[in-house]
């Protein structure tokens, strides 16, 4: 007969199926409600030939990419209605490849064209009443790449209308958002509950002698609730297999057993990694069949245009293409699996020899394993995979083996700072790694290091002295990756970029990108380095390491003055602290049966957990580090609910 917490999680699971099947029917609607009328025109010309008509969710540019019989230059009309819940100020932004225009309730409030003297992006604030507003962009496409970036407060999918809609059509598109966030909510909730709940109690453990190791189930709610998933996980395996497995989570009285909570985190943390692949996963296909200029466009810079930054291993890419036929965006799709796959591999063999509380706000914090939701897998993935192999080797391996794997990982560096020139500035957290060694280097293997260190910095200085390309070198790297099937590198606009034009552009961004925020996202992310302070003490007393640290912050400086996406930089750094704390001997676990039964004895307080529950709860949802500094820190939506929401949204898409 199945216990009473049991029975409140079905009704709960059952609330959250039937609160999904009203959100899908809601949604169902309101999907033929909402949207853009969009129409694709032939030329600039009015009139002109109407090639495609359809309905879009949002002002973007990811039908060229379906369409390859487009021709290189052409027009498109997005039309429809937009709501306003409020009246008060609106800030518009937009960028374009070539030119956009925005008109709202008929007046042009924005008008942008590249090349224009001074006009990096356009910015407008203006006043505007509550209600239903007439709502056209305009977009003319003159051959090279194509994008179109448009930004505002409230210019979110739900509130765009493909006609005229009445009072009750506008609730409907409110109400499905809404229902959406709380099934998501419903959803996830028990999912992210269960590893903090059993995570906060083990700061909280104290030892209490003579306390017996194995207590009686404690009859409160709160004991009832936390092991109803284990009795229903043990009744499933009973009926599947016929005997009785499963982790017991026994609490006494106030108290839980410390080392049984550990036990169970450990066992739990597979799973979480392999719900971060799969986010991964479901992103980098997603980002490839929409041709994204970045995420994918960086990784396809070649040599076609000549010897250019970042060009290595698009050229790798772009050859292996021209031996196979098959379409380059698929290479870096799986190079992008492979390199996010391995570090998260190195990652979890390096977390599961420690204390999974201690680490429990970096593993969820949302600039470690869930930043590629923001900006999808760049090339900085490369470095933190080295990154996070050096430091596995570091703790895995001794003797001679381990310090020629290292050198190997040094050998291959040259190739990844001529793939992204800015991995120079990242090599001394790879020294660092090599500093907690458990052996002293010889001093052979010392000259070893000292010359592959240097070679990245030859490769560095070849690409900043001969890696700029003319307009025509670009043109030909665009043609190529047309010819190629992938008609999108946006981010070959950016190689002519003189050092004078990319400081200009990070001076206009950090006024209106509000980069001060900046100083919050570094103080939010210190926070998730609390609970492992004294490995960072640690660190700091270890002179090598210090020194590397060091460097790399002062190498990473120009990357601060001369490139407007600092959260990436900052984000990186965070990282390599993260996986160099892993290789610390401070707090180090040992994995002996003597040690788990000696820590059998220590208790747990509940509303110790409880409160460091909600702490860690907090801390999770609510901030971000953005790429660009152009958006709010904290967020209305939890990050891992929006992400499982987007993978969700993204699946149904490719499916339908």
């Amino acid at each position: 007969m199945p216990t009473r917490p049991t029975h409140w999680l079905l009704a709960y699971f059952l609330a959250a199926a039937a609160l999904s099947a009203v959100w899908f029917v809601l949604q169902l609607h309101a999907a033929t409600l909402t949207g853009l009328n969009r129409t694709v025109y032939a030329s600039a010309e009015d009139p002109a030939p109407q090639l495609l008509e359809d309905v879009a969710h949002d002002v973007d540019l990811d039908f060229v990419a379906a369409h390859a019989d487009l021709p290189t230059r052409f027009r498109v009309v997005w039309r429809g209605f937009w709501f306003l819940p409020r009246a008060g100020p609106v800030e518009l932004r937009a960028r374009a490849d070539d030119l956009v225009s925005v008109r709202i309730a008929g007046r042009r409030l924005l008008h942008w064209r590249l090349g224009e003297p001074g006009n990096q992006l356009e910015r407008r604030t203006v006043m505007l009443p509550a209600g239903l507003h007439s709502f056209v962009v305009e977009y003319e496409q003159d051959g090279g790449a194509y994008g179109i970036m448009l930004h505002g407060d409230g210019l979110a999918p739900h509130r765009f209308f493909r006609s005229l809609p009445g009072s009750i059509d506008i609730t409907i598109a409110w109400v499905a958002v809404w229902f959406g966030a709380a099934a998501a909510v419903m959803w996830l909730s028990p999912l992210v509950l269960l590893f903090p709940l059993a995570a906060a109690a083990m700061l909280f453990a104290y030892p209490r002698p003579g306390t017996p190791a194995h207590g009686a189930l404690a009859r409160s709610w709160f004991c009832r609730v936390l092991s109803a998933p284990g009795n229903v996980l043990r009744r499933l395996s009973r009926h599947v297999t016929g005997r009785h497995v499963g982790l017991r989570l026994r609490t006494s009285g106030r108290s839980m057993e410390a080392a049984r909570i550990e036990r169970f985190l450990l066992a739990t943390l597979p799973l979480v990694f392999i719900a971060f692949f799969v986010s991964g996963a479901v992103d980098a296909v997603h980002r490839y069949l929409l041709r994204d200029g970045f995420a994918f466009g960086d990784w396809l810079i070649n040599y076609q245009g000549g010897f250019v930054r970042r060009g290595l291993l698009g050229e790798v890419v772009y050859e292996l293409y021209r031996a196979t036929g098959v379409n380059p965006g698929v290479y870096v799709l799986l190079l992008q699996l492979a390199l996010y796959s391995a570090f998260l591999v190195f990652s979890y063999l390096l977390l599961r020899r420690q204390n999974p509380v201690s680490y429990s706000f970096l593993i969820f914090a949302p600039f470690v394993f869930m930043y590629h939701d923001e900006v999808g897998f760049r090339k900085e993935q490369i470095f933190l995979t080295l990154m996070a192999f050096s430091v596995w080797l570091s703790q895995a391996m001794a003797g001679r083996r381990a310090q020629f794997m290292f050198i190997i990982v040094l050998a291959l560096y040259p190739l990844a700072v001529l793939s992204h020139e800015m991995l120079l500035a990242f090599l001394p957290y790879l020294l660092a790694a090599c500093a907690l060694w458990k052996q002293r280097p010889s001093r052979r293997q010392d000259a070893w290091i000292v010359s592959l260190s240097f070679l990245s910095v030859v490769c560095f200085s070849a690409v900043l002295l001969y890696g700029r390309t003319a307009g025509v070198g670009a043109e030909r790297i665009l043609e190529s990756l047309r010819t190629a099937g992938y008609p999108s590198g946006a981010a070959t606009l950016f190689l002519n970029d003189s050092l004078s034009t990319a400081h200009q552009r990070v001076r206009e961004v950090f006024v209106w990108g509000n980069y001060t925020n900046y100083t919050l996202t570094v103080a939010l992310g210190l926070l998730a380095f609390l609970p492992i302070r004294e490995r960072c003490r640690h660190l700091a007393r270890h002179r090598l390491c210090l020194s590397a640290i060091g460097a790399s912050v002062a190498l990473s400086i120009p990357l601060f003055l001369f490139a407007h996406d600092w959260g990436r930089f900052i984000r990186i750094h965070a990282v390599a602290l993260f996986l160099l704390s892993l290789g610390t001997p401070a707090e180090r676990r040992e994995r002996s049966s003597s040690r788990l039964r000696a820590m059998d004895a220590n208790r747990v307080s509940l509303w110790g957990a409880a409160a460091w529950s909600v702490a860690f709860l907090a801390y999770i949802s609510f901030w971000r580090i953005s790429p660009y500094g152009d958006a709010s820190v904290f967020m209305m939506e939890p990050y891992y609910i929006g992400s499982v929401r987007r993978s969700i949204e993204i699946l149904l898409g490719m499916l339908g």
